[in-house]
């Protein structure tokens, strides 16, 4: 998670609605961030797609939002051989399958605390 105020200022242009969970889960405000998570769109078939999807798996697991967490997960699945983002040549996530098994993790962690 980022620490609260390293993007302060940041423009994310139009990928601000898909940062913006995430955002707002690391200034500790996790009910605006479930908020925000519960109508972000779906990332956009670009380059980005799969560096999105980890940004919104990375939000929902920090805020324990399981429908968006899980969605965000499949999502990836269908990239697990892929490094997240590195397509656009401008930055690049790592390994889809560490996000997956992160993911994973989370999924059980809230499912158990929760009895999801």
């Amino acid at each position: 998670m980022p620490r609260p105020g390293d993007f302060d200022g940041l423009d994310a242009g139009p990928y601000q609605p898909w940062l913006d969970p995430l955002l707002l889960a690391a200034s500790g405000d996790s009910e605006q961030a479930r908020q925000a998570l519960s109508t972000v769109p779906r990332p956009p078939h670009d380059l980005v797609q799969e560096a999105l999807w980890c940004v919104i798996a990375r939000a929902a697991a920090s805020v324990g939002h399981l429908p968006v967490l899980r969605r965000a997960r499949d999502e990836l699945a269908r990239a697990a051989a892929e490094y997240a983002g590195a397509g656009s040549g401008l930055v690049s996530f790592g390994p889809v399958t560490h996000h997956l098994a992160a993911a994973d993790a989370a999924i059980e962690a809230h499912a158990s605390a929760t009895g999801q």
